[in-house]
Order: structure tokens, then C-alpha cells, then sequence
């Protein structure tokens, strides 16, 4: 049996229901370690660096991929140790994310926070849809109590020097 976690709004409505469908994710679902220090699945791309994890965004993102990404670095058995996170967007169709999506991604990301207090996002992307989704990602941390900083940039290099500062 599979229980699946529920949020009907921002405010923290939860419930759980229970699902009989199979736990085992399809063959072009699952994620496979291709090298030391990378992780892939089709929609996403983990790479772990120096104190952080570097997630690039591949293809269509839905916002089930977009949380599956998101729990590859909550998830990750380094996850104490790391100090920043860069998500790069650049690769990535964001047209099918709405805002609700983005509060599940909130709703995950604030959760996290209780675990590490000290930690820096950095999100990279172009175009005005991404921005628009960022604002209100960064706006909801904030609003939520986030003591994470959170920056856009519109290049890997610029979040790489921000998170290193």
C-alpha cells in the first residue's frame, strides 16, 4: 500500500491517501548513479559539488519532476553537509508549472529548513514565465519564514561565485 501526501492548499491542508498503485517507478522514470558524484534521470541532472549540489532541469518539467528533483538534494545523504544548491532551469520546458506547483515546491523547500538552518538556493533561468515563478517562489519562503537565502541568476557561473561568497 502507498500513501501519498496531499496538500489541497498553501495553507497546510494536508491529508494522506492511500493508493494501490505500484511503488516501482516506470524504466524511464527511474534514476540511475552514471558516475561518481552524478545522478540522472530523464527530467533532471544532479551533480554533487564542493559543499552543494548542482540540479539541471531536462525537457518538459512537470511539477511531479520538479519535486523529484527537489528531493534528490532534501534527500541526499550529504544533506547536513551541504551549504547551497543551484537549480538551472535553462534546459527545461516551465510552461505547464503554475503557482499552486510552486507552493508544493514551497510547501517541501520550508520543511527542509527545519533540518539545516544555513543555506543558500540559487535558481538559474531566463525569460519572463521563469521570473514571474521565482518571484512567487521567493516571495512564499519569505513570507513562510525561510532563514534560507534564495537569488536568481541568469547563469551557473554568477549562482556558482554567489554561493561561494
Amino acid at each position: 500500500m502507498l500513501f501519498l501526501l496531499c496538500s489541497s492548499s498553501f495553507a497546510g491542508q494536508v491529508e494522506l491517501r492511500r493508493t494501490s498503485r505500484a511503488t516501482e517507478p516506470s524504466p524511464s522514470r527511474r534514476t540511475s548513479v552514471l558516475t561518481s558524484g552524478v545522478k540522472m534521470s530523464n527530467k533532471y541532472k544532479v551533480t554533487k559539488r564542493k559543499r552543494g549540489l548542482y540540479i539541471q532541469y531536462l525537457g518538459k518539467l512537470s511539477i511531479e519532476d520538479a519535486l523529484k528533483g527537489q528531493a534528490a538534494f532534501h534527500g541526499s545523504e550529504n544533506f547536513d553537509d551541504q551549504s547551497y544548491v543551484i537549480w538551472d532551469y535553462r534546459g527545461c520546458d516551465i510552461s505547464e508549472i503554475t503557482e499552486a506547483d510552486v507552493d508544493m515546491l514551497v510547501a517541501h523547500h520550508i520543511g527542509a529548513t527545519h533540518t539545516l538552518k544555513i543555506h543558500k538556493v540559487a535558481a538559474v533561468g531566463e525569460g519572463p514565465r521563469f521570473k514571474m515563478l521565482f518571484e512567487h517562489f521567493k516571495a512564499r519562503c519569505e513570507d513562510s519564514g525561510s532563514p534560507w537565502e534564495i537569488c536568481m541568476f541568469s547563469s551557473d557561473e554568477e549562482a556558482m561565485k554567489w554561493c561561494r561568497d
